[in-house]
């Protein structure tokens, strides 16, 4: 994703350093984690050409 993952990734920590609610943390990490996941691609060995 670039530049874009890595600002939406920033701004979700900040947010989730300045956040003091237990519930928008849950949300935030919720987020923070599928992002991550979506950057990074799925788990595992690559799909065989053959």
């Amino acid at each position: 994703m670039g530049d874009g993952g890595d600002s939406a990734e920033e701004a979700l920590e900040n947010a989730l350093d300045q956040s003091e609610n237990k519930d928008t943390n849950y949300w935030i990490r919720v987020a923070l984690q599928r992002l991550v996941a979506d950057r990074d691609g799925p788990a595992g060995p690559p799909p065989e050409d053959g």
